[in-house]
């Protein structure tokens, strides 16, 4: 029969299967880690049905926030399960793991010093707080004794965290390229299979509850670098700063660029990518075109993705589900049983203190470039004057029939350059008198990082 994990605080230990055999054995605590939980959205009703309707042994759900207001207790949730509106109820009770599920990023962050400050150790699924914080909130876990846990602010179900800081600890991890974004992906396949608007394929995703509640933190980018910022403090040890990733929405992807895609045999993914240089680091956020034969090319819905380069290991993938709350619940849950198992000298995977490190986007890419113009003669020869002259050499030309009367679509696709000569050029060409539509510049991915 197996021996149900305890919570131990203070043990370090690990379960009975850590310890020395000739040793004596420890004494048992008498109950099981108690489980506080601040929010109660979606994801926070999937983790109280999870550890309620499918206990686990040595967890239990003792405390949960209300939020306040005339918001009932759930008919469906244990009665021994305290139901409060006062934070501090559960802050000074004698709750063991707080789970923050705030949907606000300054109430998430308050709540959690809170409690690392009060002792109790803190799962969350906050990506913007361990972005931003991360550090910090791993320093005070440090030094009030606790831990504090964030794989469901990352990936999800995907162990993307526990990959890098466990899976691949023994190497030297030189970039991370991946789709960490799972709503951004489902909209761009439903682009791609359907040929429909941007609009539509949004709105389809919002239905489904992929979407963030402001759209654009997952549309322009922001959830990824976010996300991005993480994984690189754990795979390369540097913090780098949220609002310095290099970002650029999705919006602008329109069904005719995966006409064009198909052609490169390629097809358009939101890529997240960091890589060590030379030059430093380089980070960006941005649909990108991926090879067909690629493992993006080949994740489809809502899924998530991290492929690992090291000097030893080459690549290492991590893939699954990563948008919902039932995928998230999956992660933070796991965390809990980690926990409750009190894994040994657990701190989490960022390195403290860490400095922030200045990245850059000025990574060198073949590019593809979209245009719908006037047509007129001359066009072509003006494009390639404007990118001769910033250093950049055009590759090849590629043309789709008219899309209404005078609106002529091509592509143009460039020689490997760097973003700063490619923003340049772009520049100066958007200012010309024969767009129909906006250009758009997108990155290709080279097969050797994918």
């Amino acid at each position: 029969m197996s021996v149900d994990p305890v919570w131990n605080p203070g043990s370090g230990s690990g379960t009975a299967a850590n310890q020395d055999p000739g040793a004596a054995a420890p004494s048992r605590p008498s109950r099981a880690c108690r489980v506080g939980l601040l929010g109660f959205g979606t994801i926070g009703q999937a983790v109280a049905r999870s550890l309620c309707e499918r206990p686990r042994a040595g967890l239990r759900l003792t405390h949960i926030l209300s939020g306040g207001g005339s918001r009932q207790k759930p008919a469906w949730l244990p009665a021994d399960v305290c139901w409060t509106p006062e934070i501090y109820d559960i802050l000074l009770s004698d709750v063991d793991v707080v789970v923050d599920l705030s949907p606000d990023d300054d109430q998430a962050f308050d709540g959690i010093r809170s409690a690392l400050e009060a002792g109790k150790s803190v799962v969350t699924a906050s990506r913007d707080v361990v972005a931003r914080r991360g550090p910090e909130l791993l320093a005070l876990a440090r030094a009030r004794g606790c831990q504090f846990r964030f794989e469901a602010a990352v990936g999800g179900p995907v162990p993307m965290v526990a990959g890098l800081r466990d899976g691949l600890a023994g190497d030297r991890v030189r970039s991370l390229v991946g789709i960490l974004n799972g709503a951004c992906n489902y909209v761009l396949n439903r682009i791609e299979w359907t040929g429909g608007a941007f609009a539509d394929a949004l709105a389809e995703a919002t239905r489904l509850g992929l979407v963030s509640e402001n759209p654009d933190d997952d549309v322009e980018g922001h959830d990824a670098a976010a996300k991005l910022s993480v994984l690189c403090g754990i795979a390369f040890g540097r913090q780098i700063l949220v609002d310095e990733v290099p970002r650029q929405s999705i919006a602008p992807i329109a069904a005719i660029d995966f006409q064009y895609a198909a052609r490169l045999d390629c097809t358009i993914r939101p890529v997240a990518c960091a890589e060590r240089g030379s030059r430093g680091l380089t980070a960006w956020v941005a649909p990108a075109l991926v090879p067909r034969g690629s493992m993006l090319a080949h994740l489809h819905g809502s899924q998530n993705i991290l492929i690992a380069t090291g000097e030893a290991t080459t690549q290492t993938g991590f893939f699954g589900v990563g948008a919902g709350g039932r995928a998230t619940a999956v992660a933070v849950v796991s965390d809990l049983v980690g926990l409750a198992c009190m894994q040994p000298r657990f701190e989490g995977g960022l390195p403290v203190p860490m400095r922030a490190h200045v990245v850059t986007a000025d990574a060198e890419s073949r590019r593809y470039v979209r245009f719908v113009v006037r047509d007129r003669p001359g066009i072509i020869a003006e494009l390639a004057t404007v990118f001769a002259s910033e250093g950049v050499s055009v590759e090849a030309v590629l043309q789709e029939p008219p899309l209404r009367g005078t609106e002529l679509p091509f592509v143009i696709t460039l020689d490997p350059c760097r973003q700063a000569a490619f923003d340049r050029a772009l520049d100066r060409i958007a200012a010309c008198d024969f767009h129909v539509r906006p250009p758009l510049g997108l990155r290709m991915l080279d097969p050797a990082m994918v």
